[in-house]
């Protein structure tokens, strides 16, 4: 009872400090959209490319996806880095490395995207249904869309005030983190954040959730309960 009467008022100042902690959805949305890229394509996991050779394109011609860590086999040459890059550096690349394979000088040869992956941004945390989220054929998705696609929030445990967006600046090659106060009563604005490929969404717990998971680890792990036997 001393136990319960003890973590009463603890649990009522945890909830209170969930509170948010962000810029409100719609005022910070100028900000976000700012940072969102909209420059050339540039290469992802799960593109494919073509990389056709000016001479004896029968040896050297190929198609290769782009795997999750961003490499690419080549024929003959040692696995490359080449997530990021657009295709005319990879252009550039691949001339200075197959001139060390391929006898008299630098060959003629171009790069391009033959397919590309699915436009994805990531969802996780206390949404009903984590993970990948598609844009839109036309490259959009509002924040809103994304959690929407996710299964929504999950009511009891979701703290919408403290969302946090991070993304990745190809232009820059440096990553960008906002947190965002996105409660409901913000989703009818008419300025909202639209995000890019890549994004990652994450909602977490509430204060008092995740003191209730803390507290029921500690429970569970620390104090020692003795087994009950039955015949």
């Amino acid at each position: 009872m001393n136990l319960i009467k003890l973590c009463i008022p603890v649990l009522l100042a945890l909830a209170a400090c969930s509170g948010p902690q962000g810029k409100a959805l719609h005022r910070i949305a100028p900000e976000v959209n700012s940072y969102r890229y909209s420059g050339l394509d540039r290469i992802s996991p799960g593109d494919t490319l073509a990389i056709r050779f000016q001479s004896n394109p029968e040896a050297w011609d190929q198609e290769v996806v782009v795997q999750a860590d961003g490499n690419v086999s080549l024929k003959a040459l040692d696995p490359m880095k080449v997530g990021g890059m657009l295709p005319s550096e990879l252009d550039e690349a691949l001339r200075s490395a197959y001139a060390m394979v391929i006898q008299g000088g630098y060959p003629e040869l171009t790069v391009s995207i033959s397919a590309q992956a699915p436009d994805q941004v990531y969802v996780i945390g206390q949404v009903n249904q984590p993970g990948a989220v598609q844009l839109g054929p036309d490259g959009h998705l509002t924040f809103v869309q994304a959690i929407a696609l996710a299964g929504g929030h999950k009511q009891e445990t979701s703290w919408l005030g403290k969302v946090r967006l991070i993304r990745w600046d190809p232009a820059t090659n440096t990553q960008l983190s906002w947190i965002i106060d996105a409660r409901t009563k913000w989703w009818g604005a008419s300025a909202t954040v639209q995000l890019q490929e890549h994004d990652v969404l994450y909602v977490p717990n509430t204060r008092i959730d995740q003191a209730g998971i803390n507290l029921d680890n500690w429970v569970r792990r620390m104090i020692p309960v003795p087994r009950i036997l039955t015949n």
